[in-house]
């Protein structure tokens, strides 16, 4: 027995051994192939350390993005091979088949087969189930660069027949996943002051909570891909720029004086250190950005041209002392002083003239006022202190952002209006008037606030380059109960994207939070009673630069306000409207984002997000499992078919 198996020991030996090899060869094609994985493997680290070359997502066979020949022989023509002009010449019939056209509205019309085409507006669109799941060709910006496109600048905002997407390509592969790790976030919730009171003030409060970290991310043009426990910095250009451990920094959501976007880190004492990339992007460098002077109101990923002021006649300064801010005017723009007027001389008689010739002084009798006219009378007490130079407005709002257009806004302590209890010596001088609606009176004067010294709160206030309101801030009147009723422009309960469209004015509007109380709960609640405010409505709304308020459509409410068009939801339902009153999509998608850079990103009811234009043509069909807001003329786009695509705008 012991002599017949050592005749079969080696032929089964080596007949393992050719298995094990050449299934572990087999395995190893299959994990290649992606139909397996192991969580403890990078599979994409290699080609994420982005020192390969020459390798791309797909070849341009493949690729469900590749340019039309028509759109390269000209770069003018529309994907379907026919001019702007010759699309509209069609009237609709050759743009329902192009996805892509911006000549107009159209609504979905049959072909000559009489099926039901895509619409490539939504305009008259009213179902989402209209809207096909369907992919486009988009041409890559290196085809469009050879058409005789070119990139359109950073701060560009697309416009319909004029801009195109042009594809981005690397010398490096993309993750194949949406996500590989998560990450705390902060988000914010409305909660009332006084839980047992619905009507009571609401107060925002941060909340922490998990969420998935894209693998791909961008930030104001630059490309965050996510490689194991490390984040590669890319140009748009597709450049390595460095990279650095995961959590050391984060992108701060705000950009220097000189628009250079910040990253921040957190100090063990908890406060921000800035760092904006060096001019070679190799490094990070330390910041001077000071988030009290420098801020623009809103942080998020924002065009470098958003909130930048368009004047250095006049700045924003802080006291350091009392922590309030105020506007100041370089010395160089100070006018200069008016010189005093010459003392007017009658003339006098020809005897008067004669005997005046021969007086070499002044009468004794003659009066001092006429005798030494330049003299000044001492002046009692101490002298006023003379105003700093540069000085426009005192230190009295609690914040203030830059001048835009002429108008700037600021936030200062709420003055209670009445006519019933002065307190000249807490009030002095009131900061705002308010409106008096019922007896059609803007108050100025003293005495018509006293010091609300029972609550804390600010007001909103839009103010010229000379320092005055541009209108009332609050009004009082008798609502529809016949309830006296005080309402105020409030600042936003949070300061990201969503509150888009507040502090500049945008197509003559701006976006604010308009608050209505009660007055005589506001006012008893100043004394001793322990009274709470009584909310008696709170919206959402536009105003323009007289104060007047823009109407919106009865039952909606406004979302996001950017670019001319207003975000509004009504029943879990969103659109986009414009500012002339015209839907240029329809109410009917689940979710939306606001304009940035002409493109906005909806949301079907199936979980579907594409991209329209400020006319309401779709740019991307709705086939997207994410699209981001628009990035310093960047967009990315996931589909899990086809992973990560990286858009350009183009010119």
């Amino acid at each position: 027995m012991r002599y017949f198996w050592s005749k079969l020991s080696r032929p089964i030996r080596s007949l393992l051994l050719f298995a094990l090899i050449f299934g572990t060869a087999f395995l190893v094609l299959l994990y290649y192939l992606g139909y397996y994985d192991f969580s403890f493997l990078d599979r994409y680290k290699d080609e994420l350390d982005l020192l390969r070359d020459g390798e791309h997502l797909s070849s341009g066979s493949d690729d469900p993005f590749a340019v039309p020949e028509a759109l390269l022989m000209n770069p003018a023509a529309e994907p379907d091979g026919n001019t702007p002009a010759e699309n509209e010449a069609s009237s609709g019939r050759d743009s329902a088949a192009n996805p892509q056209n911006t000549s107009g509205p159209a609504s979905p019309v049959s072909g000559n087969g009489g099926e039901k085409k895509a619409p490539v507006n939504l305009r008259y669109v009213y179902d989402t189930a209209e809207l096909p799941d369907a992919r486009i060709k988009v041409s890559t910006a290196a085809e469009l660069l050879n058409a005789g496109r070119s990139y359109a600048s950073p701060t560009v905002v697309y416009a319909p027949g004029k801009n195109v997407l042009g594809k981005l390509t690397f010398d490096f592969q993309f993750p194949e996943s949406y996500s590989e790790t998560w990450r705390h976030a902060t988000s914010y919730r409305l909660m009332p002051t006084d839980p047992a009171n619905e009507d009571s003030e609401l107060v925002t409060k941060p909340y922490t909570f998990i969420q998935q970290r894209p693998t791909v991310e961008l930030y104001m043009g630059y490309l965050l891909i996510e490689n194991g426990d490390r984040i590669v910095v890319v140009s748009a250009e597709g450049e390595l720029l460095c990279s650095y451990a995961t959590g050391r920094y984060e992108p701060a959501y705000a950009r220097d004086r000189e628009d250079r976007p910040l990253f921040c880190r957190t100090r063990n004492n908890g406060s921000l250190l800035y760092f904006h990339l060096s001019a070679d992007g190799k490094n990070f460098v330390l910041s001077d950005y000071n988030p009290d002077l420098d801020g623009r109101g809103l942080s998020f990923d924002y065009p470098a041209d958003y909130g930048h002021t368009d004047t250095d006649r006049v700045y924003v300064d802080k006291d350091e002392e009392t922590g309030l801010y105020g506007y100041r005017i370089p010395v160089e723009y100070m006018p200069e002083p008016e010189p005093e007027p010459e003392p007017a001389v009658e003339p006098a008689e020809d005897g008067e003239a004669a005997e005046a010739e021969g007086e070499s002084e002044p009468a004794a009798d003659a009066p001092d006022s006429e005798s030494a006219p330049s003299e000044k009378p001492e002046a009692e007490g101490e002298p006023e202190p003379e105003p700093q130079p540069g000085y426009l407005t005192p230190y009295q709002y609690r914040t203030a952002l830059p001048f835009i257009g002429g108008a700037a806004v600021v936030t200062a302590a709420e003055p209670l209006p009445t006519t019933h209890y002065v307190n000249m010596e807490l009030n002095g001088a009131p900061l705002f008037p308010y409106y008096d609606r019922d007896t059609h009176q803007t108050y100025h004067e003293e005495g018509w606030f006293i010091n609300n010294s029972g609550i804390d709160r600010s007001v909103l206030c839009f103010i010229g380059e000379d320092g005055e309101p541009l209108f009332p801030t609050g009004w009082m009147y008798a609502n529809e109960q016949n309830r006296r009723v005080f309402a105020s422009f409030q600042p936003p309960y949070t300061y990201g994207i969503e509150s888009l469209g507040s502090f500049y004015f945008d197509h003559g509007l701006v976006r604010v939070r308009k608050q209505i109380i009660d007055f005589w709960r506001y006012f008893l609640r100043t004394g001793y009673t322990g009274s709470q405010i009584k909310v008696v409505d709170e919206y959402d709304a536009l105003i323009r630069k007289d104060g007047t308020e823009f109407e919106l459509p009865v039952g909606y409410s406004l979302e996001g306000y950017s670019e001319g068009r207003l975000l509004l939801s009504r029943d879990g339902k969103y659109g986009v409207q414009s500012v002339t009153g015209e839907w240029i999509a329809q109410p009917i998608f689940a979710d939306g984002g606001p304009f940035v850079g002409g493109l906005a990103p909806l949301k079907t009811e199936d979980g579907r997000w594409g991209l329209i234009d400020t006319d309401g043509n779709i740019v991307l069909p709705f086939t997207y499992d994410s699209i981001s807001q628009v990035s310093s003329g960047l967009i990315a786009c996931w589909r899990e078919e086809n992973g990560w695509s990286i858009l350009r705008i183009m010119q």
